[in-house]
């Protein structure tokens, strides 16, 4: 799909869903550390928000955007493990037509951090899922089992500043997008 927008958008969503997971281990990690000791309770947090919206281009059709993201992170203090569900959607709109389609991201990312010994700690954080096309309110026109992506982010464990950012492996099918053809007379 060519887009100009959108994909370094979804990237960047993704992204932060990411840091949202990272910063709840950083936070959870140095309130343990400043304790003493780890909590023995699970915390959770839920986050959903919609982006203003915004223009991008999409196989040469000039549409507005608008992300909606809805996260929750699951934390165990105990073990430091974090389970964090995800839905993205961004509905993409042809101003000219009126007509939409609907991307939709859902998955599961998993993370675990450890302390390197050395000032810094390392969240490894794997995220899984899949990846859907369809008009808005209509019918499906692609859907992609994109896989397993993992990486890490390592951090100053004291004040939580990131050091560096690595990928991992990345498994799967990886991206199979619907073609321009499908999406211009879908957007047209």
């Amino acid at each position: 799909m060519t887009t100009t927008t959108s994909l370094p958008r979804r990237l960047l969503l993704c992204l932060l869903v990411a840091a949202t997971l990272t910063g709840g281990v950083y936070a959870m990690t140095a309130s343990a550390a400043a304790s003493g000791a780890a909590a023995t309770a699970p915390t959770v947090q839920h986050d959903h928000f919609t982006s203003p919206p915004y223009s991008a281009n999409i196989c040469g059709i000039n549409v507005i955007g608008v992300d909606t993201v809805v996260v929750t992170v699951l934390t165990s203090p105990a073990s430091g493990a974090v389970i964090n569900p995800r839905l993205l959607t961004t509905v993409f709109t042809n101003p000219s037509s009126g007509k939409s389609v609907t991307l939709m991201d859902a998955g599961l990312a998993v993370a675990s951090t450890s302390d390197n010994g050395d000032g810094t700690s390392t969240t490894v954080v794997t995220v899984d899922g899949l990846t859907k096309v369809q008009m808005l309110n209509g019918p499906l026109l692609n859907i992609n089992v994109v896989g397993s992506i993992t990486f890490a982010v390592t951090f100053d464990t004291a004040t939580g500043d990131f050091i560096s950012f690595a990928f991992l492996s990345i498994k799967g099918l990886g991206p199979n997008p619907p073609s321009c053809d499908v999406l211009t007379a879908a957007l047209t």
